[in-house]
């Protein structure tokens, strides 16, 4: 990191870690969702409201049956404000698990902000997005998965 002429606060959350690298596979970057503009992709339409939880699911042709998790890159579009994602496996199977505590990606009025993250995916192969604060435009990029080593 390099600044000039001014103090950064810098933060640093774990999401995750791979013990054994042959448990992850990459995968060429495949876009799952995209709601700004006019190349928009996937079920959702329009901007991520405040206080909503969107689901996405997860096609088997990019991430194959028995993946415990995916690797994404997550993208804040013209953020209408301040606020966060969290982006989260649906572990409880409603498509309304209620998301953790912490965020995937903090963003800022009219500022377009990228993060990875690894997310679990869970049997029903949804992948929630819990936003808080001002709606924004969204893209989920999936680049990897992991698997089980046996």
């Amino acid at each position: 990191m390099r600044t000039q002429g001014s103090n950064v606060h810098v933060r640093v959350d774990v999401t995750g870690y791979v013990v054994d690298p042959g448990a992850l596979h990459t995968i060429t970057p495949t876009r799952i969702a995209n709601t700004s503009g006019s190349n928009q992709t996937g079920s959702i339409a329009g901007n991520l409201q405040k206080d909503g939880i969107y689901n996405i699911g997860v096609p088997f042709e990019l991430v194959p049956a028995g993946a415990t998790a995916v690797v994404v890159n997550v993208v804040a579009v013209k953020p209408g404000g301040g606020g966060h994602l969290v982006v989260y496996g649906d572990i409880d199977g409603t498509a309304l698990t209620p998301p953790p505590a912490t965020s995937t990606i903090n963003f800022i009025d009219g500022r377009n902000i990228a993060s990875g993250a690894i997310v679990e995916l869970p049997a029903d192969r949804l992948i929630n997005v819990a936003v808080s604060g001002a709606s924004t435009g969204f893209i989920l990029d999936i680049v990897g998965y992991l698997m089980p080593i046996e």
